[in-house]
């Protein structure tokens, strides 16, 4: 191999050669270091130089060159921003970004024109937020806004103070107090122990930032929002409640309770909120307590490390309309659709009527009506689940506006009307299917996931349980529940499930519990292209068929409009194809005539007399009554993100017409005229 003179090889896989290159590179790059720091103390020298100094004069020279670091914090970032984005829109490198977290990060930059531009995008915004911008630089925090003092401004106040943040105050990670040692996690300003500064002193808001809080605070308050209208929780009844967060993701309701336990008793197991899809801790969750001694020992832990995290402990609210944030099961902390609903009855033009939740379930939207209701309003519910009946009574011990049935709500005309003849009601709403806490509980065996027995009612007390059904059912009646209840156009599903139930009951090898069931049906259907349990349907199916949900669907509908006064609203939340097609078939036979109907226009241009005698109706006939539909209403995208179980709901509002025709009876006359049958 030839060798140049510079002692470096052509062969690329001459070791030694290889080795000569690297410490080529390594000199040239040192010297570079070198040149550059030579230069910038010539630089530093220069710019250092006094008058006494140009006139030949000696002076000494400044003993700190460094350049200094300055740390700002930047507030109300979007969600995702990263690194990268926050170091475009202050116009810094992305090094200079430390950490992005919680909807804030830690900027450090070194030179006081990188501070200025940081410092300038106060109040700018970032991925469609408007950001705080927060100089950290000597511990002591406050909003620069514009008429921000630099660095170089006040000095003398920068000098006085020496103390040096640490690494995690840097990170913006948990913090210990230096006066009292308790540990804080991370967005506390002061300890929670000792109320001491989050950087040790016991500090006080300068007076401009006093003014600031203060006008802040005004906004907050004339806003009215949701937010202030929360009240805390709390009551013999219903227990005293904490909301927790900042949970370590790997513990389970057995660990949270047991790091509780020094505080007291719990009323209720806890409440520890996990995603619906994957079944993973969501790191929060609500604890309620028997008493309110007890909730106060456990907000005093507010701030106290478990495992690896710095948990924060505060009281948990009840919303605007009065529901706790428990009143559903897991994943459901507030009733679908809540404020459409009571905006659609009315209430607020009526807030002394009557009326009527036809679904208490566990009293999430009763709570919500009866809040706003005024004083001398009526709330009447029904239900036939005994553990609704069980809160139902307590409510009312607690309300007495409110009013339990233990009956289902196709009975409420004669319910209603037992008590008061001439009775009539400003509104009734249906929440359909089934509730939460009923799905959630595995006794019930309403999920094929869980393990239960094989029941399906939502009254235990009266009835027949499905493993009771399924033994006594013919395979033909069986096959056709299932297509017809089950929501499915496949035939030969249904028979399959239907033939696999007979084969195991004949054997004596019908399963009793959920799981078991659940298996026997997949294993009969095969392969499914739906994202969900391949027995899900047929749950259903057998459900709604021991229930007589339909049934009772129809006859709640027709009782529900008979008690309506004029312009009384029916509020009904559906959650499958099944119960839309019900109650549009049921608006059909019932629907106000419309004038701009082909048929009606056609019945009153050639014959006149007949339309005047269809529209003439007697005040005094209660039969003598339509209906008109407002447009349905869907969750809005916040609610499904929150309740994902809201994410099928939809709420149809039917509005009571005294005295006026229907379209059937339109129809009716215009066969007539037209010679035309009408076969049903």
């Amino acid at each position: 191999t030839t060798k140049r003179k510079s002692g470096r090889s052509d062969d690329p896989f001459d070791g030694e050669g290889g080795k000569s290159a690297k410490k080529s590179k390594k000199e040239k790059k040192e010297k570079k270091t070198r040149e550059k720091r030579s230069d910038d103390e010539s630089e530093d020298k220069s710019n250092h130089k006094s008058p006494a100094a140009s006139s030949g004069k000696t002076e000494t020279p400044p003993t700190n060159t460094k350049k200094r670091a300055f740390r700002l914090r930047l507030k109300g970032i979007a969600p995702n921003t990263d690194k990268a984005q926050v170091a475009q829109f202050l116009s810094v490198s992305e090094s200079c970004v430390r950490n992005v977290f919680h909807g804030e990060a830690i900027v450090m930059v070194d030179t006081e024109e990188a501070f200025q531009r940081c410092v300038e995008k106060d109040d700018e915004k970032l991925n469609g937020r408007f950001v705080k911008v927060t100089d950290e630089t000597n511990g002591a925090r406050s909003n620069l806004g514009r008429n921000f003092l630099t660095p170089g401004n006040n000095g003398e106040n920068n000098a006085e103070v020496k103390r040096k943040t640490t690494t995690n105050e840097r990170e913006g990670r948990d913090w210990t107090c230096e006066k009292c040692g308790g540990e804080n996690f991370a967005r506390r300003e002061t300890c929670y122990k000792c109320a001491a500064g989050k950087y040790g002193e016991q500090r006080e808001t300068p007076p401009v930032m006093k003014t600031s809080a203060s006008i802040n605070t005004a906004v907050v308050k004339k806003q009215n929002n949701a937010g202030d209208r929360m009240v805390a929780q709390g009551s013999e009844q219903e227990g005293y409640e904490v909301f927790v967060k900042y949970l370590p993701k790997n513990v389970d309701e057995s660990d949270i309770a047991d790091f509780f336990k020094r505080c007291g008793e719990l009323k209720e197991e806890v409440n520890l909120l996990r995603d619906q899809t994957t079944g993973s801790s969501k790191g929060a969750g609500f604890l309620t307590f028997r008493n309110a001694e007890s909730r106060e020992k456990a907000l005093a832990m507010d701030g106290e490390r478990f495992l690896d995290r710095t948990v924060s402990v505060t009281v948990a609210k009840k919303s605007p309309f009065g529901t706790r944030g428990t009143t559903q099961a897991l994943g459901t902390h507030t009733p679908a659709m809540l404020r459409e609903t009571i905006d659609s009855l009315g209430i607020a033009n009526d807030p002394n009527g009557i009326y009527i939740d036809g679904t208490f379930g566990r009293g999430g939207h009763t709570r919500g009506i009866l809040n706003a209701l005024g004083k001398n309003g009526q709330l009447h519910a029904f239900d036939l689940d005994p553990e609704a009946i069980t809160v139902g009574r307590a409510l009312e011990k607690e309300d007495s506006r409110f009013h339990m049935h233990h009956s289902p709500f196709g009975s409420m005309f004669k319910v209603m009307r037992e008590k008061d003849s001439k009775v009539k009601v400003s509104g009734v709403f249906l929440d359909l299917g089934i509730s939460s806490p009923q799905f959630d509980d595995k006794s019930r065996g309403f999920r094929p996931e869980q393990d239960g027995p094989l029941d399906l009612r939502f009254d235990v007390t009266s009835g027949v349980s499905a493993y009771d059904f399924l033994l006594k059912v013919s395979r033909n009646d069986l096959r056709d529940i299932i297509f017809k209840y089950g929501e499915t156009n496949d035939k030969l599903s249904a028979q399959r499930i239907a033939d696999a139930i007979v084969l195991a009951r004949d054997t004596n090898a019908l399963p009793k519990t959920t799981k078991a069931f659940a298996t026997l049906v997949a294993n009969a259907k095969g392969a499914e292209y739906q994202a969900m349990h391949p027995a899900k349907m047929t749950f259903q199916a057998l459900r709604i068929h021991l229930n007589e949900e339909f049934d009772e669907f129809r006859r709640g509908m027709e009782g529900a409009m008979k008690l309506l006064k004029e312009n009384g609203k029916l509020g009904v939340l559906t959650w499958k194809h099944s119960e839309c097609a019900i109650l549009i078939e049921y608006f059909r036979k019932v629907e106000k005539v419309r004038t701009n109907a082909p048929i009606f226009e056609w019945l009153k241009t050639n014959h006149e007399k007949s339309v005047t005698k269809l529209l003439e109706k007697d005040d005094d006939d209660d039969d003598a009554w339509a209906a008109e539909m407002d447009d349905c209403k869907r969750p809005a995208d916040i609610e499904m993100r929150t309740n994902s179980r809201s994410r099928s709901a939809i709420l149809h509002v039917l509005r009571k017409k005294s005295s006026a025709a229907r379209m059937v009876e339109a129809e009716k006359a215009a066969y007539k005229k037209l010679k035309w049958e009408n076969k049903k």
